[in-house]
């Protein structure tokens, strides 16, 4: 077809951003993509690494190449077979990005599980296992936290704990987190943080009172926010307006 030509031709380009989409593209043909696991830009071989779409063959010859950007963006590939998985899981350097990555079976997750340098890589994976979020949840390792409380797969019930949590990077994630209930992301509004309003005021379970409370706050950036809510009321939707054009 014409999109398969297109990229085919651009695999070709001197540019290295353009044969690094290419190569990145799911769309590519198994053909093209061939050709570019000859790139000479070790960037563009690593994007290749990561397309889901790479045919398993051209994995394998990739999982021993020397290059460790290479390898570890290799992990990050939902398309792993099972065993080079496990062969990257052996690889310490690569292992947290073997933990991004969203196609690891129950197994692999359990072991990974087990090293505690993991656990931030782990708690922003949308596929970790319930049971592991639980446990990530009770570290006290912010940075964890961090990722726990912007994991879209992160149950209601570790969001609402999080949502009290004192780093600032943690309720703004918890406040955008789509799971989050209606009660927390009401307990957000009033946070002192103004990030966090403006993504209390943008996420679609925030209730029309709680984005009432929001149309009079202080910040533009937050009225404007309630702007853009579907569950906005037309009363407040007309009274934000109003209130720009006083400006």
């Amino acid at each position: 077809d014409a999109g398969s030509k297109v990229l085919s031709t651009l695999a070709s380009d001197p540019r290295v951003d353009v044969r690094f989409s290419v190569a990145a593209n799911p769309s590519t043909r198994a053909e093209t993509l061939e050709r570019l696991l000859k790139d000479k830009s070790a960037d563009v071989v690593a994007s290749l690494a990561q397309n889901p779409s790479t045919p398993i063959e051209i994995l394998r010859t990739l999982a021993s190449d020397d290059d460790l950007g290479i390898r570890c963006s290799l992990a990050k590939n939902p398309s792993l077979p099972i065993d080079l998985m496990k062969s990257l899981a052996l690889d310490e350097l690569c292992r947290s990005d073997l933990a991004e990555n969203p196609g690891l079976p129950a197994d692999i997750f359990s072991e990974l599980s087990r090293d505690g340098s993991l656990g931030w890589a782990l708690a922003g994976n949308p596929s970790t296992p319930a049971a592991i979020l639980g446990a990530l949840s009770r570290e006290d390792d912010y940075l964890t936290r961090e990722y726990l409380a912007g994991n879209p797969s992160t149950t209601t019930e570790i969001l609402s704990k999080l949502a009290k949590h004192e780093s600032e990077s943690v309720r703004r994630n918890v406040a955008s987190n789509h799971r989050s209930s209606t009660e927390s992301l009401s307990l957000l509004a009033r946070d002192e943080d103004q990030d966090v309003r403006e993504f209390v005021a943008g996420n679609p379970n925030t209730s029309p009172e709680t984005l009432t409370l929001l149309s009079n706050d202080d910040e533009d950036l937050v009225r404007a926010g309630v702007l853009g809510n579907s569950n906005a009321l037309l009363s407040d939707f007309l009274a934000i307006l109003a209130s720009f054009k006083q400006h």
